[in-house]
């Protein structure tokens, strides 16, 4: 491979690179939450999690839908 190829494909990397970086860059909008939303939405899943397990457990018990809500 002669020199000027080699320089050619170096800079094609470096140019593939700063596009990747833009693009990065250009991504969606960066959210702050408050600890208290945080504390909110970790409470809410909690929950999401506690429901599903015992949903599940009624379930493999025998239990219909309407038995367990």
């Amino acid at each position: 491979m002669s020199e000027q190829q080699e320089t050619q494909q170096t800079a094609n990397a470096q140019q593939n690179n700063k596009g990747g970086e833009g693009n990065a860059a250009k991504g969606g909008t960066q959210t702050t939450y408050t600890q208290e939303q945080l504390d909110s939405m970790v409470q809410a899943r909690e929950q999401r999690a506690s429901n599903a397990a015992l949903k599940s457990y009624f379930a493999q018990q025998g239990m219909t839908e309407e038995e367990i809500t």
